[in-house]
């Protein structure tokens, strides 16, 4: 913190895992709110005292959260038509409590040995978890895809599906 005084500012902790050392906040590696104080008490002749401020913070381990995966395409379970072999879109949407400290740090989809890693459009909102990549099949026939989510502190997540690549279709209506 500065003053526009260009004072000093002192830290009291008011509460919380950590401990205070000058305007360093070592943490204690548990978990909690922690509550701080920062104040500037003037120099008595030109300047005054700036009014107090307190914020308070959560401290959370991001081990405790696990990443929910839906796998929107391929669906687990389903035909995906395909005339020739091209490539098709892979897409997955995350969802984790706190995702404005847990970061999803890297997104892959394993399909037959073959690593696809998936990327975001808005990789600095944290409301959004929509991940996609395009993926060729080099053949027709079943898939297993392993969804890999590695989040904040190298914790990993993995959803597993299977889909079949086919050009044999008959003919459907919809309504």
């Amino acid at each position: 913190a500065t003053a526009t005084s260009g004072l000093p500012v002192s830290f009291e902790l008011l509460e919380g895992p950590a401990t205070l050392a000058g305007n360093i906040l070592p943490l204690t590696g548990e978990t909690g709110m922690i509550k701080i104080k920062a104040s500037q008490e003037g120099d008595g002749v030109e300047w005054q005292a700036a009014p107090s401020v307190s914020r308070t913070f959560e401290v959370i381990d991001p081990d405790l959260y696990t990443p929910e995966i839906t796998v929107r395409r391929p669906y687990d379970n389903t035909n995906v038509y395909l005339p020739n072999l091209k490539p098709i879109i892979l897409n997955v949407s995350l969802q984790i409590e706190h995702a404005n400290a847990i970061k999803f740090e890297e997104v892959k989809c394993t399909i037959d040995d073959e690593d696809v890693i998936l990327n975001t459009d808005y990789p600095n909102d944290p409301d959004n978890g929509y991940f996609y990549a395009y993926w060729t099949p080099s053949r027709y026939g079943e898939h297993t895809m392993t969804t890999t989510v590695t989040t904040s502190g190298g914790k990993i997540t993995t959803a597993t599906t299977t889909f079949n690549v086919t050009n044999e279709y008959a003919d459907v209506d919809v309504t």
